[in-house]
């Protein structure tokens, strides 16, 4: 399948995201940072996209 790029991330840039946003609420959880649940949404939302990706 042919995406145009701007319409679809690559899996390599949401597997980026996926670390940035574990790293991050890593982070959030240790200073108890009101960021997690937000932060756990989006790295839910990109590990469904890599899913449908790779599918």
């Amino acid at each position: 399948m042919n995406h145009p790029s701007h319409s679809s991330p690559s899996a390599l840039t949401l597997k980026k995201e996926l670390e940035d946003l574990n790293r991050k609420i890593a982070e959030a959880e240790k200073t108890g940072s009101e960021h997690v649940h937000a932060l756990q949404k989006r790295a839910h939302e990109v590990t469904e996209q890599l899913t449908r990706l790779s599918s």
